[in-house]
C-alpha cells in the first residue's frame, strides 16, 4: 500500500474533499495499528451472510463488511466494518464508521 494506490482509490470516488481527508485520517490510523501490531496481510469483502452489503436509501448509502487481518504468527482477527454516507448539497460525507470485533463463526481448517 503507499500513497499512489490511496489516490487512485480517492479518484475512482465521488466524494468531497471534507470526505476524503476524513477517511485519509482514518485509513492512516488504521494502517498505523496494523504495523504496530505486525499484521501482514488485509483483505475485506462487502458480503454479510451471502449477501452483497452496500446499500443506497435516497440520499444514504450504506457500506458493510469484514476486514481480515493476518499477523505474522498466522492468527487471523476479522473485524465488522460500517460506512454510512450521506448526500448533501452536492457531496458525499461520511457521517458513521463503526469498527468491531466480528460475531462470525472462527473458521475451521
Amino acid at each position: 500500500m503507499n500513497l499512489e494506490v490511496l489516490e487512485d482509490y480517492r479518484r475512482s470516488r465521488d466524494v468531497g474533499p471534507v470526505t476524503w481527508k476524513v477517511e485519509l485520517q482514518a485509513l492512516r490510523t488504521f494502517f498505523g495499528y496494523c504495523i504496530k501490531h505486525k499484521w501482514i496481510s488485509v483483505s475485506h469483502t462487502n458480503e454479510v451472510e451471502g449477501d452483497q452489503a452496500i446499500q443506497i436509501h435516497g440520499d444514504i448509502g450504506i457500506a458493510m463488511g469484514n476486514v481480515y487481518l493476518i499477523k505474522m504468527n498466522g492468527e487471523q482477527v476479522i473485524v465488522d466494518k460500517l460506512f454510512v454516507f450521506q448526500k448533501r448539497n452536492g457531496e458525499v460525507r461520511l457521517i458513521v464508521h463503526n469498527s468491531a470485533a466480528t460475531n462470525l463463526p472462527p473458521v475451521e481448517e
